[in-house]
């Protein structure tokens, strides 16, 4: 089974604990049950924000996406600091800052959630730690392909995983048949 897989399993199964450990200054793991998720280090930061323009358009329940990005910043240095029971991870480089939260309850393994980002960054890169012969499943709504890193354009391991509330894209359709 994929790391990525357990991850994204985390989510929905019954609740254990995660386990974040501060390397300081070199850096920073998390992980459910002993298997490795994130791996933070200057060198392989785990979090890069960047700007783009991205145009959708949605017809019949499929969208269609032509994604332009025009920068990408990896986030090097980080602070930790442990709740009651969750961790809030700052990760910086210069002005440009991003604001993660690590938590556990309920049913859940492990919640990763992005609480903020410098104003004008409109892309999220999230790095999961996998071995390189490891397989990769769901990442979202892949529905059309089972192992992601089968296919040939994800030869860099690198999976774009877009999704879009319904709620928003009709309320988007309406704001643009108000406008014309």
């Amino acid at each position: 089974m994929t790391r990525l897989l357990l991850f994204l399993a985390a989510i929905c199964t019954t609740a254990s604990s995660f386990q974040v450990v501060d390397n300081a200054p070199n850096g920073f793991t998390v992980s459910v049950d002993n298997v490795l998720l994130l791996q933070h280090t200057e060198e392989s930061p785990i979090f890069f924000v960047g700007k783009g323009n991205l145009q959708v358009t949605e017809g019949s329940g499929n969208f269609f996406f032509e994604d332009k990005v025009y920068a990408r910043l990896p986030l090097f240095s980080y602070k930790l600091s442990q709740d009651a029971d969750s961790w809030t991870v700052v990760l910086t480089q210069g002005d440009v800052t991003a604001t993660l939260k690590l938590s556990a309850g309920g049913d859940k393994d492990l919640e990763l959630s992005v609480v903020s980002v410098s104003d004008g960054y409109t892309h999220y890169w999230l790095r999961v730690a996998a071995e390189t012969d490891e397989e990769t499943y769901g990442a979202g709504e892949q529905f059309s392909f089972l192992n992601l890193r089968e296919k040939v354009e994800y030869k860099k391991n690198i999976f774009p995983i877009w999704i879009n509330e319904q709620v928003h894209a009709a309320a988007n359709r309406d704001c643009k048949s108000k406008q014309s």
